[in-house]
């Protein structure tokens, strides 16, 4: 599956036709976001060797319960149909949202580890040991989404089940309304 996803979003960061760093330029309204939409771009690509990093880590028997609830939920998100951007009518850019997420677990898993504990598996070797300017930029591009997400994740973090619930029906109505949109 992560062989698959990570085929499909190299495919779409080389089609022609994927307009990544419009969508980021409209988000930043910056002339000088080609950087920035590299970077992102990178963060996205980087999404299945970070779910496979989380992946590898979520039984750790050190790492505390509610970093494993987490981890945990995480994983379940990524079945989940429910997103916080569509992927669908946003290409590269709709997997955004998911990156953040995954970077922002795969970062308090790391930091609940301790980076020196932090044992990374050999295909995540070009995973950068810190993902804050990535996760910055991300919550520059999409201040909404990633204000929902990290709700999200402190709702999951303090048990807060139906809080999660009342989020998880915001994202939904949001993704309607987007599709609407397009």
């Amino acid at each position: 599956m992560l062989n698959s996803l990570k085929k499909q979003l190299t495919e779409l960061a080389q089609d022609p036709q994927e307009h990544f760093y419009l969508k980021v330029f409209q988000c930043l309204n910056s002339k000088d976001c080609r950087e920035s939409s590299n970077e992102l771009q990178k963060f996205v690509l980087m999404l299945p060797e970070m779910i496979r990093q989380v992946y590898a880590w979520r039984s750790m028997p050190s790492m505390k319960p509610e970093i494993k609830k987490l981890n945990h939920f995480m994983l379940a998100y990524l079945y989940d149909p429910v997103n916080f951007l569509p992927n669908e009518p946003y290409g590269l850019f709709g997997y955004l949202d998911d990156a953040y997420f995954v970077g922002s677990v795969l970062h308090l898993t790391v930091g609940n580890m301790g980076l020196q504990n932090a044992r990374y598996l050999p295909s995540s070797a070009e995973l950068p040991k810190d993902l804050e300017p990535w996760l910055n930029l991300a919550r520059q591009t999409l201040p909404r989404e990633t204000k929902m997400i990290d709700q999200l994740i402190n709702n999951v973090l303090q048990g807060r089940e139906d809080n999660i619930q009342r989020l998880v029906s915001v994202i939904e109505s949001a993704e309607e309304s987007s599709y609407a949109r397009n």
